[in-house]
């Protein structure tokens, strides 16, 4: 366990809401995990503030059934509404902190916005990199400027092209670009070169012109491309654009905060299916070693939300299991939670099309609520701390689904309560409880994945 381990009472900050599955980044890698877990039921939470390497592109390259036309933020855009599809919050925030709540008991954390706190049983950090930028002057990203290689250096087939950089990457990354065109120039800006002695030989016997005067200015095509480059010694040189080289710059801060394990090169240590050095972190995407490329990244998140799947979901109960809570019963199958399973049986892809639901009314008194299932046709139905539920219309409820709107009073002293929805179904006029291990008593429920006891505030039929 990490230093950054903290007692389950002492967090000060109200806690908003609680998840299974918390992903803070929401570049490809960190999208695609959410997707993945809230596809296979879990309850998540995307935080992104914004921006990233990804949202700059002005068109999508190497992503099948992606067309070249699509802009970063439009593939993000997407993104985001595909994973709210599937029932995953996306907050628009920068999670400042995160540490380990020490309970003794399964991994569980809780990060921090500043103004809120969120718990969570699994994090996944996708919090990628930035790209070291030299000074002006700079054309436009994607009009001259490219951060790729892999990427981009297709767009540069037999146009000139510059590589900046001192570095054995800006050297070698020069020498690779005669693979794609024959006028490659390296330029230094006026700053030593750090590349080793065996580079410069290498670049010796490649058709490479390393031009060390610094930049005096930049011309632009009408369209906004760069046209040429002006150095100080006043000589002109035309480009069609080149590949910045000056190192990334890793967003660790919060595995560092949670004592996961870096590399040499800063990057956070995973295994082949993103698990960190601490038990419950996952990392994916950019921050982590292997190819900066947005179907890798792809592929990173989609084996990490398998993982974490499969780190959380219920069944199967193993032998140990068995013997200690006994075999599975009915009354708590299915493990998916009520909102999750609301969200798959109404979505479009659910199996022979999207099923209609009655939703929870809220604001109600706690002890009778009316819902509409027809039009002009209204049903009570009353419920008594300890008893089943009692129909007031004619009919009975038999065979039909309960939801529950119900408030937990949050984890921490002081925290404010958080809304939650339970299913019960009707047999015979009495209450078969799902995801709950009893019938109500005192007028509670209690659920087992997260919360505790949880107070009624609303009933639907």
């Amino acid at each position: 366990m990490s230093d950054s381990a903290v007692s389950s009472e002492s967090t000060g900050e109200s806690v908003a809401d609680s998840y299974d599955v918390t992903v803070v980044g929401g570049g490809p890698a960190g999208l695609s995990a959410a997707l993945y877990a809230a596809r296979l039921g879990q309850d998540v939470a995307m935080f992104d503030r914004g921006g990233g390497r990804a949202a700059m592109m002005m068109d999508t390259h190497n992503v099948i059934g992606v067309t070249e036309d699509v802009s970063g933020n439009e593939f993000l855009g997407t993104a985001h509404e595909q994973i709210q599809e599937y029932g995953a919050d996306l907050h628009r925030s920068y999670i400042t902190d995160a540490a380990r709540i020490d309970d003794g008991g399964d991994p569980e954390f809780v990060v921090s916005t500043g103004d809120d706190e969120y718990r969570t049983d699994r994090l996944l950090l996708a919090t990628g990199f930035s790209d070291g930028r030299p000074d002006p002057p700079l054309p436009r990203t994607g009009r001259g400027l490219h951060w790729c290689l892999h990427c981009d250096a297709y767009m540069f087939v037999d146009e000139s092209v510059f590589v900046m950089g001192t570095d054995e990457s800006a050297a070698h990354v020069a020498m690779i670009l005669l693979n794609f065109t024959e006028d490659v120039d390296l330029l230094t800006r006026g700053d030593e070169p750090e590349w080793s002695d065996e580079t410069a030989q290498q670049l010796e016997a490649h058709p490479v012109d390393i031009i060390h005067d610094e930049l005096a200015g930049m011309e632009k095509r009408d369209d906004g491309w760069l046209q040429a480059y002006e150095f100080e010694d006043g000589t002109t040189r035309e480009y069609r654009g080149g590949f910045p080289m000056y190192g990334s710059n890793y967003n660790t801060d919060l595995a560092e905060q949670l004592g996961c394990d870096l590399n040499d090169d800063g990057q956070i240590v995973v295994d082949d299916h993103g698990r960190t050095s601490e038990d419950g972190v996952f990392s994916v995407g950019d921050v982590t070693p292997g190819h900066n490329q947005i179907p890798v990244a792809m592929g990173q998140g989609a084996k990490a939300g398998i993982a974490l799947h499969m780190d959380l979901r219920r069944f199967p109960r193993s032998l140990d299991e068995i013997e200690s809570s006994g075999s599975v019963s009915e009354t708590e199958v299915p493990a998916i939670a009520p909102e999750q399973l609301e969200t798959a049986v109404t979505h479009e892809g659910h199996a022979g099309g999207p099923r209609e639901t009655d939703a929870a009314i809220e604001g109600q008194d706690p002890q009778t609520a009316t819902t509409n299932r027809t039009p002009n046709a209204a049903r009570t139905v009353t419920s008594y701390p300890g008893t089943p539920l009692i129909d007031s219309s004619a009919g009975g409820l038999a065979g039909r689904t309960v939801a529950f709107q119900a408030t937990s009073p949050g984890s921490n002293p002081g925290s404010r309560s958080v809304p939650v929805r339970c299913l019960a179904v009707v047999v015979c006029d009495a209450v078969l409880w799902r995801h709950t291990p009893k019938p109500p008593e005192s007028g509670q429920i209690h659920h087992p994945r997260r919360f505790g006891a949880i107070t009624w505030t609303s009933i639907a039929v």
